[in-house]
């Protein structure tokens, strides 16, 4: 140990060494002198990892002051179960005056993890509290606002400018998946938390530890083949749909719904299955993706999120803008650290498999940019997964894309009334379709000379879309006509004639070598589509016009 580290802690209750990180710089570990000679061969184990864990934590040079500790289960004479950091590792970065003295008086209290009375004759035993909700539910709890705690500790903390922290329980899979304690991690700026969490996380992992238990090897039959399908329509799904994230859960259907309000849902844990993302260069949204990839294991909650609210409606749920969403502390709490500026939207479903059964409820979550539009994307989307998830179906048995869907959207609910928006059926657009009461498309497509046939989609579908504004957007956007049938579509930039052609017979229920394709310009003008040459042209042309969409005319091969 330095001689700042002697000198700051020289004055502790026991003896104990540390040292630099040889990671970060202006960290170190410290840890007791004398714990290896009480400790028992397992407790021993499990702070030489956690003590690893803490080398290994590897977050930004943060300025302003981080403390991470240990909160382990210890046992009185009586049998009383306390969590304590005495004699436990800890981590400082910045060995600054006001975080030492909240690591001293940490050190006195001990948190009582059954009991719900306060002991008046030990004051220095704290009932409930983050620590021991986290080390009770096994999941992380996150604290946004520590003054906000009526606790002596806390308010300790809130004194010595530490504002926001995240406790996450520790588990260790051998010899079977126990919660070993809590991790405690404190800075003085919440914004830090999300970044702190994801370095912890991986820094818990290369110690063989992790925030969430060790889910038991579960042989289902039929599961390889449907996550190797989710694999393949994730990734299609993103790539061709330019979504910032798509990511799949998992959980056995007798651990699923019905859950009542008041149904005690510990130990219900999700499970990810599949994820899949796109490079974004929006800072947020990057840190965002981040804290997903790092959940492979999310707690049962229906209070937050989607995923747990469309498990107990089998409902497809929206939320446009994600940051809205209600958060009680645990895990999401997070994200409301970045999300005042997390412009984001997420749509969840809930499907089964025909390879699964009923065995298993799986909720597919989408993520793209809140800019966009959810009608539009909603239904290419759903036409997407209809092509790349064949076995999957709704709860009810119906095929995706085969009838009207509705969707919850959550922003626009209140207790009494649910807010929804259709999708509808094989996302076409017809006569009889009126969305949002705004015009209908066959009221102008087939107007060829006059201005209105290019007016914005805006006209067709919402007062304001992704298209009116000002960012990048490789999406193209497609109107194709069929007699007096009319669908709309999304495709990538770099799609071809054939993959254009593969919506069209889809969404028409037609041949894709049954029909040609026409490109119908500003003008009246239609220009013949016969290869993938004469398609970039339209696309060339498309972008060059600004218009709003590419209008396709499609007539039977004769």
């Amino acid at each position: 140990m330095g001689d700042d580290g002697e000198r700051v802690f020289a004055s502790y209750p026991t003896k104990i060494d540390g040292s630099p990180s040889k990671l970060l710089v202006d960290k170190q570990v410290f840890w007791s002198k004398h714990q290896r000679n009480s400790a028992s061969d397992d407790d021993w184990e499990i702070h030489e990892r956690i003590k690893s864990a803490f080398f290994n934590f590897n977050s930004f040079n943060n300025e302003k002051g981080l403390i991470i500790q240990f909160w382990a289960p210890v046992k009185t004479t009586i049998g009383r179960l306390l969590l304590s950091t005495s004699n436990q590792p800890f981590s400082l970065v910045h060995l600054n005056t006001r975080i030492r003295k909240y690591r001293l008086c940490s050190q006195k209290y001990q948190y009582d993890v059954h009991s719900k009375q306060v002991d008046e004759k030990d004051p220095m035993i704290l009932i409930g509290g983050p620590v021991a909700t986290a080390f009770l539910n096994h999941s992380p709890e996150v604290l946004l606002d520590m003054s906000a705690q009526h606790s002596p500790l806390m308010g300790f903390a809130s004194e010595c400018d530490l504002t926001s922290c995240i406790m996450l329980p520790v588990f260790y899979s051998h010899p079977k998946s126990t919660c070993l304690g809590v991790v405690e991690c404190s800075t003085r700026l919440s914004k830090d938390l999300i970044a702190t969490f994801n370095d912890m996380n991986h820094a818990l992992e290369s110690a063989g530890l992790s925030f969430y238990p060790v889910q038991e090897s579960q042989t289902i039959e039929g599961f390889k083949l449907a996550t190797d399908e989710i694999e393949n329509a994730i990734r299609i799904a993103c790539l061709s749909h330019d979504l910032t994230l798509a990511q799949v859960w998992w959980i056995p259907n007798e651990s699923s719904v019905p859950f009542s309000s008041d149904t005690q849902t510990k130990e219900i844990f999700l499970i990810k299955s599949n994820s899949y993302h796109t490079v974004t260069k929006d800072p947020h949204l990057s840190s965002f993706v981040e804290f997903y990839n790092n959940c492979h294991v999310l707690p049962f909650n229906t209070e937050e999120g989607l995923v747990g609210k469309t498990l107990q409606t089998y409902q497809p749920h929206f939320c446009k803008n994600i940051s809205k969403l209600k958060r009680v502390g645990g895990l999401f709490g997070l994200l409301s650290a970045i999300d005042t500026n997390l412009k984001c939207s997420c749509l969840a479903i809930s499907l089964r498999s025909t390879h699964t059964g009923d065995t298993v409820n799986y909720v597919f979550e989408f993520f793209w940019p809140q800019n966009r539009d959810c009608f539009i994307l909603s239904g290419t989307l759903i036409s997407t997964l209809k092509r790349c998830l064949p076995s999957f179906t709704f709860h009810s048995g119906s095929q995706l894309g085969a009838d009207e869907l509705c969707v919850n959207d959550v922003e626009n609910s209140t207790a009494s009334n649910v807010g929804v928006f259709r999708v509808p059926k094989g996302n076409r657009l017809s006569q009889t379709l009126r969305p949002c009461d705004k015009r209908k498309f066959s009221d102008f497509s087939s107007q060829k000379d006059s201005t209105s046939v290019q007016k914005p989609l805006t006209n067709i579908i919402t007062k304001k879309t992704y298209l009116d504004d000002d960012v990048d957007n490789d999406d193209l956007v497609i109107v194709a006509r069929y007699a007096e049938n009319v669908t709309l579509f999304l495709l990538p930039t770099l799609s071809t004639l054939e993959e254009a052609k593969e919506n069209i017979s889809y969404d028409f229920d037609l041949d894709p070598h049954s029909f040609t394709l026409e490109d119908e310009r500003d003008d009246g003008t239609c220009y013949r589509l016969d290869d993938d040459e004469s398609f970039m042209t339209c696309i060339y042309v498309w972008r060059l016009t600004h218009t709003s969409y590419i209008k396709l005319r499609v007539h039977p091969r004769g």
